[in-house]
C-alpha cells in the first residue's frame, strides 16, 4: 500500500468519504508543510519508518480539519479529527 493509499484509508477511518479524502490529499500535496513528501506519495509505505506516516498524518489531519471547516463546517467527522484540549 502506498503512502497516499494509507493516508486515504486513515481519513476514511475517521469518517471522511472517499471523494472528500481525495480532495484533502490533493490539498495536502500542495501544502508547504508536506513539501518533503512531494515525490513520495506513491512510494510503498512499508519502505518508511512509522514515524514518517505519523508526521504525515498529523499534517494531513490539520489540513482535513481546515478543508472541512471551509467546505463542510457541519461534517460529523470534524470532532474525530480535532484535538481535544483540556
Amino acid at each position: 500500500m502506498t503512502i497516499q493509499e494509507t493516508i486515504h484509508k486513515m481519513l476514511c477511518n475517521h469518517g471522511i468519504w472517499d471523494n472528500e479524502a481525495a480532495a484533502i490529499i490533493e490539498q495536502a500535496k500542495a501544502d508547504k508543510t508536506l513539501e518533503a513528501m512531494q515525490n513520495r506519495w506513491n512510494d510503498d509505505a512499508k519502505g518508511y519508518p512509522k514515524s514518517v506516516l505519523v508526521i504525515t498524518w498529523i499534517a494531513v489531519k490539520r489540513i482535513a480539519v481546515e478543508w472541512l471547516q471551509e467546505h463542510k463546517p457541519k461534517h460529523f467527522a470534524l470532532f474525530m479529527l480535532q484535538d481535544e484540549t483540556v
